[in-house]
């Protein structure tokens, strides 16, 4: 047992040291959904352990040995590991903590569908472009995250299979001590072609996603001011106690919102012809900030 525990160690250090990445599923031509696509990303904050090292041990370990250690994507890919989504009445459930967005396919009568789906507090934009080559979508995506300390995050790609079930695998880490107004982005991509009536279509997804880092502001002061310029009321919160929509007073013309965090105020104003104001708020999840729009009622 100890010996093949250090087999073990090795075959993961020549992994490391190699500097092998796990394959995904390559895109092969095919007939309409007979391939497994990639259709957007998970992201979570710890890295997904989802290789089988052990069943590539017990199949591998004389050709590991003997062959130098050298390990080729080819023979490792069927040892990647999938987390299948859960369909559920609200979209989809890794059984994991996580945000992400995905855009799946599927046939119902004959008739083709498709839809967009996200998970978490991400800022979230889609570009869909249908040509007669085919169809290519782009996700681009932005978190908030609190200032202070190191974070690290791992995206991970997630594809829909030719059944139509949901899964990803694990994917690469990006790191860095968050500041104020810094940026750090990944991106992926993947590009297949299908057949449909005999013509060769193309679809193609690519994500980006960027992580900034941001204050959560420590309270703010809605100022509701006649046209006069007359301060008629003032109305503290804090980014929890915020609501979702603010009605101003009788009388109010405009109104001022103040930004508090420590000796920084930053303002802006709010007309009769603007029905909202942007704020950042706080998430369930851990140091990830919302920035959300508050309606305003006149």
């Amino acid at each position: 047992m100890k010996k093949k525990n250090k087999i073990f160690a090795l075959l993961l250090a020549l992994c490391l040291l190699s500097g092998c990445a796990l394959a995904r599923p390559e895109a092969e031509e095919g007939t309409g959904m007979d391939q497994d696509m990639m259709v957007g990303v998970f992201i979570t904050r710890e890295y997904l352990d989802l290789f089988n090292f052990e069943s590539y041990l017990e199949d591998n370990l004389n050709t590991v040995i003997n062959g130098g250690g050298e390990i080729s994507p080819e023979d490792m890919a069927k040892y990647e590991g999938r987390l299948y989504a859960e369909k559920t009445d609200e979209g989809y459930d890794f059984g994991t903590e996580g945000m992400g967005a995905f855009f799946v396919q599927w046939e119902q009568d004959g008739v083709p569908y498709s839809a967009s789906y996200s998970i978490g507090p991400m800022e979230l934009y889609l570009s869909t472009v249908v040509s007669d080559e085919g169809t290519s979508n782009e996700y681009t995506g932005t978190v908030y995250v609190q200032c202070g300390g190191t974070e690290a995050f791992y995206v991970n790609p997630v594809y829909q299979d030719s059944e139509g079930r949901v899964y990803l695998t694990a994917g690469s880490g990006i790191s860095s001590n968050i500041t104020e107004g810094m940026s750090m982005t990944q991106t992926m991509s993947g590009e297949y072609t299908t057949t449909v009536d005999g013509k060769a279509q193309r679809y193609s997804m690519r994500t980006e996603v960027s992580f900034c880092g941001a204050e959560l502001p420590e309270r703010y002061r809605v100022l509701h001011m006649s046209k006069d310029s007359e301060l008629l009321q003032a109305d503290d919160y804090t980014p929890e106690t915020l609501p979702e929509e603010i009605r101003p007073c009788g009388g109010a013309e405009y109104l001022i919102i103040e930004t508090q965090n420590q000796d920084n105020v930053t303002r802006q104003v709010v007309s009769r012809d603007e029905d909202s104001c942007q704020i950042f708020a706080p998430t369930e999840m851990e140091d990830i900030i919302a920035q959300r729009w508050t309606d305003v009622i006149w």
